[in-house]
């Protein structure tokens, strides 16, 4: 959603101060225009309605000749048919009268005055702009969702791949990156638009957004991964995207016509695995076990074993099942090793092992240390993995 505050901050107008309802300034704006002759023709606006619901408008006030009683009718037909804020050009207003401040905090409506500096063609594109971008960005998320989501065709593939407008080479590697502290929608869409306008960006290096995610798709003739880490970096420098901020997942080498989907997959699901166990940056080729079940996580069959498995210690509410629990977690993170596991729980690692014990008590009490490792592993990945779990 592009709100008032995004086409303010992100247009000319941000040289200039909000003087009322900034209550409002997270209202949504679904498009913009001026008001010129609506409210100087005698019945027009009350029989027409030109305006509503996700507006963001400009005025001169021409009509009014600061006239306040003018200018206040118009606020309140503005504010009933939910239009989402105003820039006013201070021709006849230099500063807004009090009842016009009064009823815009009462009513949450946002007014930007702004100076001579400004054309209103200036403002209407800059925001046309910002919202036939955010429109663009929703639309090619919308074939993301698609392609990570669903089980598709081959031939339903290269077609959303070429709705994307990916060149149909040999070869392509995806990067699933998100920052470690949460960017705005509006944000994310600024850094891509300002990506994809760049003078030296490679017509073959995409920047797309998936939720909260920025999705990197690059294409070749040639299976190297040196030139795809170069073109990786490449667009990091030019976006002023930091890697030291970001956590990464990264996919093999598929072919993007026919397996857009599969290199989708695999960078999210590595970005995941990463954001689990803590690491900048995991590669999907390294990800070992965990591409198994990741890829199966929707399985009810995988969720049920892992229900099954835990449940002596998953459904006891007692302190000590809580410790084991969170041993365990640890212990696998660790990959097994005692004392990693003790520095990252800050205890001692005699502890780790009499609470590594009292878990094959309670969950597996027949399996030898091999075995036990094993189908604890399984267990705990999938809880990881499952989506209620981290959130």
């Amino acid at each position: 959603m592009i709100t008032v505050s995004d086409v303010i901050k992100n247009s000319s107008l941000s040289a200039f101060p909000v003087v009322c309802g900034c209550a409002g300034l997270e209202n949504e704006v679904i498009k913009t225009g001026i008001i010129d002759y609506e409210f100087s023709i005698e019945g027009f606006f009350e029989n027409n309605k030109p305006f509503g619901y996700g507006d963001f408008l400009v005025a001169s006030l021409m009509f009014t000749n600061g006239d306040e009683s003018e200018l206040l009718k118009m606020v309140e037909q503005l504010i009933d048919l939910k239009v989402s804020g105003l820039a006013i050009k201070n021709i006849f207003f230099k500063k807004m009268p009090q009842s016009i401040i009064d009823l815009c905090n009462n009513k949450d409506f946002p007014i930007v005055l702004f100076d001579n500096s400004l054309y209103f063609e200036e403002i209407i594109t800059e925001i046309d702009n910002i919202i036939q971008v955010s429109d663009w960005i929703k639309k090619i998320e919308s074939k993301i969702e698609l392609l990570y989501l669903n089980d598709l065709e081959r031939g339903e593939v290269g077609l959303i791949s070429k709705e994307m407008r990916i060149s149909p080479l040999k070869y392509s590697v995806a990067f699933c990156l998100s920052p470690h502290i949460p960017l705005s929608s509006i944000d994310m869409t600024y850094i891509i638009n300002s990506y994809n306008n760049h003078s030296y960006r490679d017509e073959k290096s995409f920047l797309y957004k998936y939720r909260e995610f920025f999705l990197i798709i690059l294409i070749s003739n040639r299976d190297l991964k040196s030139e795809f880490e170069k073109s990786f970096f490449d667009i990091l420098n030019l976006t002023g995207i930091k890697i030291s901020n970001y956590t990464v997942g990264t996919s093999s080498i598929h072919n993007p016509v026919i397996n857009l989907d599969f290199c989708i997959k695999e960078a999210i699901w590595s970005h995941k695995v990463a954001k689990i166990l803590s690491e900048e940056r995991k590669n999907y080729s390294d990800l070992g076990t965990w591409s198994i079940i990741i890829s199966n996580q929707q399985s009810k069959h995988i969720n049920q074993y892992m229900k099954n498995y835990l449940n002596p210690i998953t459904h006891n509410p007692s302190d000590s099942s809580k410790e084991l629990i969170k041993t365990a977690i640890a212990y696998i993170k660790c990959e097994g090793n005692p004392k990693l596991t003790a520095d990252n729980l800050f205890i001692h690692e005699n502890t780790v092992r009499y609470r590594m014990n009292k878990l094959r008590e309670k969950l597996d009490p027949n399996a030898n240390d091999f075995v036990f490792y094993e189908n604890l592993s399984l267990a705990i990945k999938i809880h990881l993995l499952n989506d209620d779990f981290n959130s």
